[in-house]
């Protein structure tokens, strides 16, 4: 949890996934939900660095059937 608060402090969603650090975050956080692995609950900044992503023809092409 504390990694993900940090993570969640250090990413402005308004500068999208235009870093590759941004654009590991979103795979990162995309896989570790699918999976089951964490929550994001309350951590705005990842969830709107999340739906920036979603909005990439990269990212949505290549998204887990839901």
């Amino acid at each position: 949890d504390d990694g993900l608060k940090e993570l969640n402090n250090r990413f402005d969603p308004s500068n999208g996934v235009a870093t590759d650090s941004a654009i590991r975050c979103v795979c990162f956080i995309d896989w570790a939900l699918f999976r089951n692995r964490i929550s994001i609950d309350g951590l705005d900044n990842l969830q709107a660095l999340r739906q920036e992503g979603a909005k990439q023809e990269v990212f949505a092409s290549t998204a887990p059937a839901a």
